[in-house]
């Protein structure tokens, strides 16, 4: 496979649309929520610094996290390999109802299998996608990059 096509599909993976997806979220939340605080003030200085202050702490970390994931999905991409599994060992994330699979994959090369621990971009509940019962247990594609070691789901 192409670099240009390897790069496209993890462009087109469900691992940049939930992060992309979940800063959009957060900067959009904060943009509404600083022209609440804006109505019936008049901009003073305290405005300014409480918009700066809520940037700073909501916006700006997961601004970095995105960035620093993205470019550690994109680089060195001739060394992905792309594999079919099936996630049926779920665990719990870092945050309140994450979920993250470990999944077994096969390197088509040699034929040789390893297990791998996708990142917790999956939610155990709510309305948010993607939900953990929408892929456990169903086959999945995984982008393995074996100089890096990101494991990118691609779907």
């Amino acid at each position: 496979m192409e670099i240009k096509q390897i790069r496209e599909r993890l462009r087109r993976s469900l691992e940049m649309q939930v992060m992309w997806r979940n800063l959009i979220i957060v900067a959009v939340t904060t943009a509404v929520l600083l022209v609440i605080f804006a109505i019936g003030d008049e901009f003073d200085g305290f405005f300014w610094a409480l918009a700066g202050f809520t940037t700073a702490v909501l916006i700006a970390p997961i601004a970095v996290f995105t960035a620093i994931r993205t470019y550690r999905i994109f680089r060195k991409p001739e060394a992905y390999i792309f594999c079919r599994t099936t996630p049926s060992q779920p665990h719990a994330g870092a945050l309140r109802s994450t979920m993250y699979f470990t999944v077994l994959l096969e390197d088509p090369d040699d034929g040789s299998k390893f297990f791998v621990d996708t990142h917790s971009i999956f939610y155990s509940h709510g309305i948010v996608q993607p939900l953990m019962e929408d892929y456990i247990n169903n086959p999945l594609t995984i982008a393995y990059n074996r100089e890096t070691e990101m494991v990118v789901v691609i779907r």
